[in-house]
């Protein structure tokens, strides 16, 4: 069985979140349920190991973190965190994300990648 039950695309605007679930739909296939969030409050219940978080660089929504980065380091701080990956096409901001304790992550520009979801099912514990 899949360690990870859950995708939570965290912080993306609205065409963002759109492409996010386009690019990973074969992982939805896959029997992965993949959710959003634009606050603190939709993330109560995917708070575990069970889910990854898509998190964006730059917090589009309601969020108590001033960005991205800062609710990676509340997050890998947290009892039986959830796993994570910074979406950001800023490298430094990648090397701090894993600093953090993120997975690596990616940019937006790799959305159409066909090797991003290999690299997020390898990611989640599935195989490629």
């Amino acid at each position: 069985m899949r360690e990870i039950q859950r995708i939570v695309l965290v912080g993306h605007c609205g065409a963002d979140t759109f492409a996010l679930r386009r690019a990973l739909e074969p992982l939805e296939r896959e029997g992965v349920a993949i959710d959003s969030a634009s606050d603190d409050a939709d993330l109560e219940p995917v708070t575990d190991a069970r889910a990854l978080w898509l998190v964006n660089r730059v917090l589009d929504g309601d969020f108590g973190a001033g960005d991205g980065l800062s609710l990676i380091r509340r997050a890998a701080s947290m009892p039986d965190p959830p796993k994570l990956m910074l979406v950001s096409n800023f490298a430094d901001a990648q090397t701090e994300a894993e600093q953090l304790g993120a997975l690596p992550g990616f940019g937006k520009q790799r959305l159409g990648d066909a090797k991003l979801v290999d690299d997020i099912r390898h990611a989640i514990g599935g195989s490629g």
